[in-house]
């Protein structure tokens, strides 16, 4: 009698091979959706925290570039800056554009929405005391604009 290639016995060892291969392929597939449902959260957060500090390097961007500008006396260059708004404050007098500043320093940086932001700027100028100003800060768009401009106090 001769031999035969795959009897029953061989297809029994590959139906368990077959089972075997089935079933760590379950285990494993188990253990990692666990894992992900536990690092999913962590991973979301730090997004968030990611794209919030991006946000606030742009708004903190949009403040520097605007007061270097009036550092440097270029009134044409700091409107960039400022939205309608902030315009119509200026030429009602609340803040000068030709205002020439010696010096800043940004005291606080806080985010109130999802696009906007309020910052306490220290202001050095000719006068004796530094002036502190509160900004409001918009995204419009993709970028960011000084909205409103007051004297603090």
């Amino acid at each position: 009698m001769e031999p035969r290639f795959l009897n029953k016995e061989a297809w029994k060892g590959v139906a368990i091979a077959i089972i075997a291969v089935v079933i760590g392929q379950l285990v494993l597939a188990w253990q990692y959706y666990r894992l992900e449902e536990k690092r999913l959260p962590l991973i979301e957060k730090q997004l968030l925290e990611q794209r919030e500090e991006i946000e606030r390097k742009s708004a903190k961007e949009t403040i520097v570039s605007f007061l270097d500008a009036l550092e440097q006396g270029n009134s044409k260059l700091a409107l960039r800056f400022l939205t309608e708004n902030a315009v119509v404050q200026e030429e009602e007098g609340a803040f000068s554009l030709t205002e020439r500043i010696l010096g800043h320093r940004i005291i606080q940086l806080d985010q109130v929405g999802v696009s906007e932001f309020r910052a306490q700027v220290e202001i050095e100028n000719e006068d004796l005391l530094p002036q502190v100003r509160l900004m409001r800060i918009l995204k419009i768009l993709d970028t960011y604009y000084i909205d409103s401009i007051k004297i603090a106090g």
